[in-house]
């Protein structure tokens, strides 16, 4: 019987896995089960020791046997040793599957029956995390009375403002925590008394100290216990108080269970340290119709306490009522009165209330109202009698009268905000030392307004506007005499709401008129034309700080045309005649918007120079004097570079003749190294003149080349002459050396980034006079690899039905045979690599020469003639594309593998049958 059911278990998974369902089969977990071990405990176990075996193939689990088989036995022997502390297992991880594990099974089968084991599952978990909302993307919906589900309170258990001690080290246990059987209590004396104990308290609920008769502590309070204990032990030993401590080394779990309006209901296993509202974390709080005023604790033997969130987040102390015991029952009903408020309030929501809780506590919870409710009409949206009313109700009567208003559940309070701003104003702008908005009082008037704003020293009074504002929101402007308000208070005008008095500045009025000075002064700016308008030009030098050293004797007074605005005038200026008769001509009076020039002397002096060049250092441009010689000039230069010729040093002069053709002359001098020039031979330059220092013909530094590789002596060697070739410095260098390959000889030059050359050294060593025996550069680079006795045969060839696939993959499809002398490239594929695959082609056969050259097969019309191939030279055969295209296209007709699939299945079935028989067989 037992051969027939594991016979269609394996026709089973047969089917299956031809179905490309990899994922392990539930009767796999069901043998798991039978023991009592899930499927996540074992895949946990198997990372300690290194398995991953998710990632692993279904065929490949028979690897793993001996480690899957004392997995499961290590699971055993703990689920035994740790009884029932761990009835049930939660993942913090909400994105990883959350297992039931169970160790008594006629248990887990009661509650089964009373709907108490739930497995909490991914699925459940997302359904958690979607329902939590977002308050920030939520205040725009409240506020239009667009309400979440959701009903206020739920939120703390979905946001995480609580939390799941998972152990007694999460947390201290506070002074009304209730000790119970399981608790272990550590107790220390010191000073002159030295004593420390660590005991949990027994199934009888009590401690055994040593010598000590029985301490009862199960159902008192941690810090009751305390008190006892130093009362107890005191009469032992001797101590005060501070010398004495009592913790809670190890606090018990206890298994509570969970119902009705929750996330996810089920029976929990958690530290006796958390407290009702703790445990709720656990179910993901209440659903979205889920209460949170009356939630029940019930225990038996004892009356059903009631939980209110609200009073937990008026006062979260509460929550410390209600700490746990085992079999403890947490039941969370529908909520039956729920209402929502939104608009003007401070906390738009839905809202439980109880029975006897209406519109003033409803607006308590809420948060109050806003600043800017109105709260003479705020509307309810109820339904009655199958029909939606609305009903208007005046919240300022209701405070009044201390009354309140019945609401039922379903409710929509709306608080309309006020919908105007404050008018009983009057404003006052512009040339006042506080303008604002100011309150209208009784009787209040123009003039009041202007002595609350203050007049500025400038402000115009002859002329204010009074802006007034009519019924249909147009404007009316009404002039006032403020000067005629004081002298005539009879005149003053009465304020309306929203009047505005504009006061002008006598600055509005005033053209603002100046004059400028800029170029060779000392503060060049802008600057007020005085009032007067008898500014000189005398005065604008003094304003612009002088004149500069540099600045010319003369200017320009530059001023709009007093016929055409368009144009300018232009006035010469003497300045030596303004500075010295202060009622000269040139000393203008000054009209507006003027500008004063003042001019540089170098502007109008033609810039000069000399030019060095040539075998100095620093080859340049540099302003001439008349105190500059040849010597001075080399100097400036830096002297000569080490190629430089003193004996030829150019010197190119322009001869500049008045109204006349310029010419160019050249003089040839010699210079001392050093620059030690006779007096008389060091020449004076003038403007324009070019030095030009001549290089030493033919000169130049030891040009370097490099050897690498198998010659008796490598590395750099200078050239001798400029005509040196390969086979010279092969000699200089000692000649090949024993392992030498000359033919897989390159050279490699850096010079006008040329690279690589093809290079047979083995001809140049023949015949000096052949064409490969270079010439060589500097910066050039010979390498002479070792002998090479091997042959490769790469590309498309048939080498896969010869030789294994290791061979084939650790050298990347490639094959390296011996060299055969005088054999051709068709010869070695059909000896060595079994000839020409389906795809490839007996035209696109090339060799590679060790040189680098690319040898192909030339085709004849009878015959073809392959490339002959050398020591060291790559064989590789082409893909002719046309085949490879017709190849995909016959595999897109049927591009399903039957036979690997079935085998793949077959693998997969035969390793899944032979883990369920292994796990069967644990412990027998």
């Amino acid at each position: 019987m037992k051969k027939i059911f594991l016979f269609s278990i394996f026709t089973f998974f047969l089917s299956f896995m031809l179905q490309a369902q990899v994922e392990l089969p539930q009767k796999v977990k069901d043998v798991l089960e039978e023991k009592g071990i899930t499927e996540n405990e074992v895949k946990a176990k198997l990372l300690e020791k290194g398995i991953d075996i998710e990632k692993s193939k279904p065929e490949d689990i028979l690897k793993y046997q001996k480690e899957i088989q004392a997995a499961v036995k290590e699971i055993e022997e703990e689920k035994k040793k740790g009884g029932e502390k761990t009835d049930r297992i939660i993942e913090k991880d909400a994105d990883k599957n959350v297992e039931a594990d169970t160790t008594d099974k006629s248990k887990n089968k009661m509650l089964d029956k009373k709907n108490l084991l739930v497995l909490v599952d991914t699925a459940k978990i997302n359904k958690i995390k979607a329902d939590s909302v977002k308050l920030a993307d939520e205040e725009l919906s409240r506020k239009e009375g667009k309400l979440p589900l959701m009903i206020w309170g739920q939120q703390i258990f979905r946001n995480k403002e609580l939390k799941n001690y998972q152990n007694g080290e999460d947390v201290k246990p506070a002074a009304n925590y209730v000790l119970g059987a399981g608790d272990k209590i550590n107790i220390n004396i010191w000073g002159n008394a030295r004593y420390s104990v660590s005991q949990e308290i027994n199934a009888d609920g009590y401690l055994q100290l040593d010598k000590l008769p029985r301490i009862f502590l199960k159902g008192v309070p941690y810090g009751k216990a305390k008190e006892i204990l130093y009362s107890r032990l005191s009469q032992y030993y001797p101590f005060s108080k501070d010398q004495f401590s009592v913790t809670i080394a190890y606090q018990r779990s206890v298994t509570i269970n969970i119902v009705g309006e929750v996330m996810a209901s089920g029976s929990y296993t958690i530290s006796a340290q958390n407290t009702a509202f703790n445990a709720l974390i656990s179910a993901g709080g209440p659903s979205d119709i889920g209460s949170v005023r009356n939630i029940q604790l019930i225990r038996a033997g004892q009356k059903a306490k009631r939980l209110d969130v609200y009073e937990f987040l008026k006062n979260p102390a509460a929550e410390n009522d209600f700490f746990l015991q085992n079999n403890d029952y947490i039941n969370v009903p529908v909520a039956e009165k729920v209402v929502s408020i939104f608009g003007a309030i401070k906390r738009p929501f839905r809202y439980e209330l109880l029975k006897e809780e209406n519109l003033v506590k409803l607006i308590e919870f809420a948060g109050g109202l806003n600043d800017n409710a109105y709260q003479t009409t705020i509307q309810i949206t109820r339904f009655v009698n199958d029909e939606e009313k609305i009903i208007d109700v005046n919240l300022r009567d209701l405070t009044a009268n201390k009354k309140d208003f019945e609401l039922l559940s379903g409710d929509k309070i709306k608080i309309r905000e006020i919908p105007k701003t404050f008018q009983n104003f009057a404003e006052i702008t512009g040339a006042v030392d506080f303008p604002s908005r100011y309150e209208i009082t009784s009787g209040m008037t123009v003039g009041d307004l202007v002595q609350k704003a203050i007049l500025k020293k400038e402000a115009r009074t002859d002329a204010a506007y009074l802006v007034r504002t009519n019924s249909d929101k147009t404007l009316k402007y009404e002039r006032i005499n403020l000067d005629s308000l004081v002298s005539n208070p009879k005149s003053n005008i009465k304020l309306r709401s929203e009047d505005k008095l504009i006061v002008y500045s006598l600055v509005r009025y005033t053209d603002k008129d100046s004059v400028t000075i800029s170029g060779a002064v000392r503060v060049p700016g802008s600057h007020p034309l005085d009032t007067s308008k008898i500014m000189r030009v005398s005065d604008l030098l003094v304003l612009g700080g002088g004149l500069l050293p540099t600045a010319t004797d003369f200017g320009y007074l530059k001023g709009e045309s007093k016929t055409n605005k368009f144009l300018y005038e232009y006035t010469r200026i003497d300045f030596r005649k303004v500075l010295a008769d202060f009622n000269s001509p040139d000393n203008k009076i000054l009209s507006p918007s003027q500008e004063l020039k003042v001019f540089f002397k170098d502007e109008f002096v033609d810039s000069m120079f000399i030019t060095v060049s040539g075998a100095v250092k620093k080859s340049g441009m540099f302003p001439y004097s008349k105190s500059l010689k040849l010597q001075d000039a080399i100097t400036l230069a830096g002297g000569f570079r080490l190629e430089a010729a003193s004996n030829r040093v150019d010197i190119f002069r322009v001869v500049l003749n008045e109204n006349k053709p310029t010419k160019t002359i050249v003089a040839t001098v010699q210079v001392d190294r050093n620059l030690t020039i006779p007096t008389d031979k060091n020449i004076e330059l003038e403007p324009f003149d070019q030095v030009v220092v001549r290089s030493v013909a033919d000169f130049a530094l030891q040009k370097m080349v490099n050897i690498e590789g198998e010659v008796m002596f490598p590395g750099p060697y200078a050239l001798l002459d400029k005509n040196e070739k390969i086979t010279s410095l092969l000699k200089r260098a000692g000649g090949l050396a024993e392992e030498a390959f000359p033919e897989g000889a390159t050279l490699y030059r850096t010079q006008d980034s040329i690279g690589y050359v093809v290079l047979k050294l083995e001809d140049a060593i023949k015949n000096k006079d052949n064409r490969h025996n270079f010439i060589l550069r500097e910066g050039d680079l010979v390498s002479i690899p070792k002998l090479k006795d091997f042959v490769v045969i790469r590309g498309a060839t048939r080498a896969s039905e010869l030789y294994a696939a290791k061979i084939l993959d650790t050298n990347k499809g490639r094959i390296t045979v011996a060299f055969n002398e005088g054999r051709d490239a068709k010869w070695y594929i059909q000896e060595y690599a079994a000839g020409v695959a389906k795809n490839g082609s007996s035209n696109l056969i090339t060799v590679e020469d060790p040189s680098g050259q690319i040898l192909k097969t030339k085709n004849y019309i009878l015959f073809k003639s392959y490339p002959k191939v050398r020591k060291g030279s790559v064989i590789t055969v082409g893909v002719d594309e046309e085949k490879k295209k017709a190849e995909r296209t016959k595999v897109k007709k049927d591009d399903t593998d039957w036979a690997k699939v079935i085998s793949t299945a077959i693998a997969q079935a035969t390793a899944v049958l032979s883990l369920i028989l292994l796990l069967q067989n644990v412990n027998k």
